[in-house]
This record gives structure tokens, sequence and C-alpha cells, in this order.
């Protein structure tokens, strides 16, 4: 770059859900000497943006089957009694614990710096430092309708007659399609009485959160004759989290709720009517948490020019990792000053760690709680939502109501707080080869990792003080071969074989088991497991490459790949002990699945034309085994393999003069499994988009750039 030179840029994005025009600004300019020994580069990006998103999910689908509860049908291990009509019909089959929609109203600003200087003394030595640095600042609304199983696996005429909650059934309608409760209906046919529908709510959430990102990293290049270096060291950095983040549940309860239920079918999956939401939840008064994430590193590779039978040179290198996740989180609760109190005029709570619900006899009043609650924006319907709109919070009248009646405590929110050590030790040795019109590299990787991961466990809201400290580790060998055959002027033949790996997220390993009981019921949790083994797969690849004319190519690549290890996040039940009771409680968490293959082909094809057009364009056939999968209570089974779709494509066209260009990309994929949920597997739908943009230049300095996602 010449000094001085540099560029800026404005641009503004439409978004046809948000309904808003949003701004990022960037520039970049740089400076160096005379004699091109040292130079500068500076520059700084600043972007707005919203985006709003609808959805309907379901959780923690379990199976409604027969006349004893937990597992007397031999369907599966989550198994519960049938359900039964008001007018006794029985009910089988899988349905799920709560049927939710909802809407997620999102701000994100960003800034982002980079400065970078180099020194280039001797032809032989140079130096280069760089920073980068970015900061965050996140807001979210979150706004949701929901109904839960309480009201429907409480329905059970013939279950647990000591049980907590059982009452008459109010199931009216329901259809099974194989094996599944797409349909259920609920009514309260008598107002009058005590046995009402209580579990059709309204959400709201909101959260606010900053972060800050720093990286620095010093670079050196050495050479001689017949070998060249590179040496790295460096650092990065990132810490902040959520400053602010409260949810709140509010119910139509004690007789408001008239029905409701749901119809996968409909263009709204939850359906329900109701005179008005008169009572809340206070699930997460104000939650804050404060996260890092750090990492210091150093790295060596030296390659060598040396000759030794059919290799013309060698490569060699060294890599040291210190990195190290910590999640620690809070809760800030109002009540009398004592989140621990029980007893409290306005609240119980059922798990102090986590939730506090308010006290029936002390609600403010449905004229209070309709003072927080309105009507939200009405909605397209495109994810089963409908259009009627979702209720609304208005957080700052519910803000001062909470400011004028409560005093605040505040505890750890033991769920969410982790430490992750990791160290990681790397070294490898490749040789590149020739042999006429053969030509490739041989090699192999050594990595060593050493983990520590230190939690404190949440049994029923009741904080371990004791950490729970878990170390593991693995060594890895990972030898590769690539080769190259130009078979002819146009045609090349490539093969490959590998063994591969890939480490596990920090949340997986380090996530504290948080789990609470229910008397008579399953409970639930979830938590981490800090002997996950990494993803590890041998891999096999043929291909045949032909340039047909400049500027073209059509391909075909054959791949296998046998997978030893991945990791997959389950449901499952097992029995957990409390106070010396034993309690089944369904845990939710990542465990390793083993034993799979993946194998297909690629189909590639480009062309440039003459007229200044061209095509991109690419095809993916996989065809997977089953895997399997073997929980932490022991049991296995036979899972499709996640993230896996059988036909993938993606195609582009393009056309471009000296002064304007125009590209259309489409991309598609199929549906493919996205996790497992007590015995079944839940998929991701097929996915396709469409991208559009074009470019014009006005001169060498100015240039309009347009796109459409």
């Amino acid at each position: 770059m010449e000094s001085g030179s540099g560029f800026l840029n404005f641009e503004s994005t439409y978004s046809d859900v948000t309904e808003d025009w949003e701004g990022q600004y960037s520039g970049l300019i740089n400076w160096k000497n005379e004699d091109e020994t040292f130079g500068i580069l500076a520059s700084v990006t600043q972007q707005n943006r919203s985006a709003v998103s609808e959805y309907s999910r379901t959780e923690n689908w379990q199976y409604f089957c027969s006349e004893t509860p937990f597992g007397a049908c031999g369907e599966t291990a989550v198994e519960w009694t049938q359900l039964e009509t008001v007018d006794g019909r029985t009910i089988q089959g899988y349905a799920p614990f709560a049927v939710v929609i909802g809407e997620k109203d999102e701000e994100r600003e960003r800034l982002g710096y980079q400065l970078t200087m180099q020194w280039q003394p001797t032809e032989n030595f140079g130096l280069t430092f760089n920073y980068i640095g970015s900061t965050l600042g996140q807001n979210s609304e979150i706004i949701e309708q929901n109904g839960y199983q309480s009201d429907f696996w409480t329905s059970l005429s013939s279950a647990w007659p000591t049980f907590c909650c059982y009452k008459e059934t109010m199931i009216t309608d329901f259809r099974v399609d194989n094996g599944t409760i797409t349909m259920l209906q609920m009514e309260d046919l008598d107002p009058t009485d005590d046995n009402y529908l209580a579990s059709y709510a309204g959400g709201g959430f909101i959260y606010e959160s900053e972060s800050t990102s720093d990286t620095y990293d010093i670079e050196m290049d050495f050479s001689g004759e017949g070998w060249d270096a590179r040496a790295n060291v460096g650092s990065t950095k990132s810490e902040g989290g959520i400053t602010r983040g409260v949810y709140q549940r509010f119910r139509a309860t004690n007789g408001s709720t008239t029905s409701w239920g749901w119809d996968f079918n409909s263009s709204q999956v939850l359906q329900g009517e109701h005179n008005g939401y008169n009572a809340f939840d206070w699930h997460q008064p104000d939650y804050a948490g404060d996260h890092s994430d750090e990492e210091t590193y150093a790295q060596l590779d030296v390659s060598f020019d040396y000759e030794l039978a059919i290799f013309e040179s060698f490569d060699v290198g060294f890599k040291w990792r210190d990195h190290e996740v910590a999640r620690d989180n809070s809760n800030a609760y109002f009540d009398e000053g004592t989140p621990d109190n029980y007893g409290g005029d306005y609240w119980w709570c059922t798990t102090c760690g986590y939730s506090w619900h308010h006290d029936p006899a002390n609600y403010p009043g449905a004229d209070v709680v309709a003072t927080w609650v309105g009507q939200g924006e009405s909605l397209t319907g495109n994810a089963g939502t409908g259009t009627t709109g979702l209720m609304g919070v208005d957080w700052d009248t519910f803000d001062t109501w909470v400011e004028g009646n409560f005093d605040e405590a505040i505890s750890t929110n033991q769920a969410t707080v982790f430490n992750v050590k990791e160290e990681i030790t790397s070294l490898y040795v490749q040789g590149n080869f020739a042999m006429g019109a053969i030509s490739g590299n041989i090699g192999v990787r050594y990595a060593d990792t050493k983990q520590e991961a230190i939690t404190l466990d949440d049994i029923d809201g009741l904080r371990d003080e004791t950490p729970e400290v878990r170390k593991g580790g693995n060594s890895q060998v990972l030898p590769s071969l690539n080769m190259k055959w130009d078979a002819a002027d146009d045609l090349v033949v490539r093969a490959s074989a590998a063994k591969v790996m890939s480490r596990v997220q920090y949340s997986d390993l380090g996530a504290s088991l948080f789990w609470y009981p229910i008397q008579g019921g399953i409970g639930s949790g979830s938590g981490g497991n800090p002997d996950l083994e990494p993803y590890q797969a041998t891999q096999y690849d043929l291909g045949l490459e032909w340039y047909f004319e400049q500027g073209a190519i059509l391909g075909a690549t054959l791949f296998s790949k046998d997978i030893n290890t991945f990791v997959v996040t389950d449901s499952y039940i097992t029995n957990l002990n409390y106070d010396g009771t034993q309690y089944p409680v369904s845990i939710s968490g990542p465990v390793n699945g083993s034993d799979a293959t993946s194998e297909g082909i690629e189909i590639f094809y480009q062309q440039a034309f003459d007229w200044g057009g061209g095509v991109f364009a690419n095809y993916t056939y996989t065809d997977t085994s089953l895997a399997t999968l073997e929980s932490q209570d022991g049991s296995t089974r036979r899972i499709p393999l996640t993230g896996a779709s059988e036909n993938q494509y993606n195609v582009s066209a393009y056309y471009e003069t000296d002064d304007w260009s125009a590209r259309v990309s489409y991309n598609w994929r199929d549906s493919w499994a996205a996790f497992e949920s007590n015995g079944k597997t839940v998929f991701t739908d097929d996915y396709g988009q469409v991208d559009m943009n074009a470019t014009y230049s006005f001169s060498d300095q100015l240039q309009l750039n347009a796109s459409v996602v």
C-alpha cells in the first residue's frame, strides 16, 4: 500500500422483519517510512444491528403409555401412566413437557479496532505486532407464550393417588399420529370448582450484556541458507457478561384460563383462551454474570530445503497453549432481604438457587399485574406462532413496583458456574515429496491435552460449598498423507488419508450439575461432562479433477470417514441421591457417541465464460450409518449421526465488467439430526438461503455495493 492511503466505508442495512435501516462504518489508514522498513496500519469498524425472530418449540418429550408409571411399557425409559379424556378415552404416545411460541428482539452495538506495526530491518528478519480489540453491547427482549405439562401429567386418572398435584382430567380431545400426540385440547368445564387449569402462561425475558476482547500477537520471521522460520507469541482475553437479566412468567390462574392445548398441524401450534394474566412467578429476579476466556500461546514453525531420497523439503513445528475459561453468575432476589426465607409474606421458594414463586395468599392483584402486561406487535405466523401477537411487558412499571416493595439480596447461581483449565502441547513433522508426476506430503502430529474442570454443583437450589474438581486429558497421534498425480495436462488425481480430531466445547466439559427432585414424579436437571472424549475420526478421500478449459473445472471426490467418537446432547432418566432418598431425575447434557461411518461423493463444477459471466456449483451426497450412544445411565442404543445432511448443494452465477459485477447464490441442505431427548432424536428441518449482491465502481477510489440475503 502507498503510504497515507486507506479507505472509508459507509453501509446501511434494511431488514424486512425489524423494518429498520441500520448503519455500519469503517475506515483504514496506513503509513510507512521512505525506506519501507517500518510501517503502521490502523483500522476501526462500528456497527449497529437489530434482529427479530419468531419461533415455536417444544421441551423434554416423554411417553405416556401404561397403567403403571416409570417404564412398565418397555417402550422407553421415560414413560408415564396413560392419559385419559373426560369421557374415558385413553391416550398413548409421545408428548412434550411444554409447548412454546415466542419472539426475540435483539439489538447489538459493536466497535472493533486494530493496530499493526511491521519492522523489516534486513531481508532475513522481520517483526510484526498485531493488536485487535473489540467491545460489544447486546440487549435482548424475549416474549413467550407457553403451556406446560403440569395440567396434563397430573390428569392421570389411575396414577399416584398421593401425588401432590393430582386432579381430575380436563382433556376433551386429542389426536395421535404415528405414536405422537400431535393435538391435545383441555377445557375447564366447570369454572366454579377448584379444579382449574393453571399451566397456561406468558413469559418475559430481558437481557443486557457488555463484553470486551483484546488480542496481542508478536510474529518474528527468520531465514537463512536453506531454511525459514516463523515464531509467534501472544495472548488473548475476553471478559464481560450479562449485566442484567430478568425473567418473569405471568400466569392465567385461579380459573382465568378457560382452555389450552396444542395442534402441530395448525398455523398456531399453541392455542388457548384466558381472561387475563392475574399472577406471576418470579423465576429469575435479576441475573448477572462475569465471564472470562483467556489464552497464552507460543508457536514455532521451521521449513528446511533439504533433499533426501524422494523428499524435497521438511517442516517441523511446536505449539503450546494455556487456556482458561471461567463463568461466575449471580441472582438478585427481592424479599425481606433474606433469599432463604421460605415463609416470606410475598414469596415462597421451591429452588432457592433459581426460582421464586409468588405466594397465592399475597398476590398484588390482577389489576396490578395488568399494568405490567400488554399486547405485543402482530406476528408473521411463518413459524407456527399465529399472527395475533404475544403479550408484552412494561419493565419500567414492573421495576418501580419491585423497588417500592422489596429489598435486594444476592445469591450465586450455581447452575452456570464453572472454571475449565486446558493446557495443550502439539508437535509435528512433515516431509514434502515429488516423484515425476506424483507429489505430496506425509507427516504426523502429536497433541497432548491436560484438562481440569472445577464446578460447584447445585441440588434443589442448595449450593454445594465444596468444589468438585475433575481432571482429565488425552494424547493423540495424528498421521496424514496427501498425494497428487498429474495424470495429464488437464487431469489431476488426488488422494488423502488422515486421522483427525476436534476438541470439546468448554461449556460441555465444565457446566455444573444442577438438578432438583420432585416428590412422586420425575425431577429435571442439566450438567456438563468432564469425561468427554474429543471428536475423533479416520478419513479417506479420492478425487478426480478435469480442467477442460481455461478457468474451468469439473471434478468429483469420494470420501469415507470412520467416526470413532463425537459429542451429542442427550436427556436420560437416572436416580440421584438427595438427603438419603433416591429420586428419578431427567438429566440433559453432553455425552459421547461412537462407531459411525460417513461415506459419500462431492461433485463440483466451475466455469468462467468469455462474455463476463460464470458459474460455481457443487453437490454432496452423504450416507451415514447409525452411531452408538451410551448414556451416563449405562444404557446403549443406536442413533442417527448428528449434524449430517444426506443432500447438500450450492449454486452461484455471476456477471462482471470493468465497472460493475453481480452475483446470485443459493445454498441448501437436507434436514439433520440435532440432538437426543429421552430416547428420541430431534431433527432440524431442511434449510435454504438465497444471497444476491452487486457492485458498481464509479472510479478507482469510489465503489457502491448492494446485497440481499
